[in-house]
């Protein structure tokens, strides 16, 4: 008899688990339009802080050519650009003697961070 009921309720289970309906949809993507504006976004803001005759003066002497810095730009991953794009604006913004010093870091770190990206070393003696 338990045998019967338990072949019973297992058929009635199956049925309408069977005839159920899903409960699944589509979830929505980022279009990759807005990836690559976000990304033409960032490269032009990193290009404006390049602008600057500081950073330009210290490229130029760790061997950097204008045009190495474009490609080295064009070949990064959106996530660094970001990063990079989030120090360049605090170059641009200028302020006291505390912001001074803090542009002045940035500008080394900008510098620092596209020479490694390039493969090439800064040896502090």
């Amino acid at each position: 008899m338990k045998l019967k009921n338990l072949a019973i309720a297992l058929s009635f289970w199956t049925l309408f688990y069977n005839v159920s309906p899903a409960m699944a949809s589509f979830i929505p993507s980022k279009a990759p339009i807005q990836q690559t504006s976000d990304k033409a976004q960032y490269i032009n803001q990193i290009q404006k802080a390049l602008e600057n005759k500081i950073v330009a003066q210290k490229l130029k002497e760790y061997g950097m050519s204008p045009q190495e810095v474009k490609e080295k730009l064009n070949s990064m991953s959106q996530e660094q650009l970001r990063l990079l794009a989030n120090a360049s604006q605090k170059l641009n913004a200028g302020g006291d003697a505390i912001g001074l010093a803090i542009v002045a870091l940035v500008i080394v770190l900008l510098v620092l961070f596209i020479l490694r990206l390039t493969g090439k070393e800064v040896v502090i003696r």
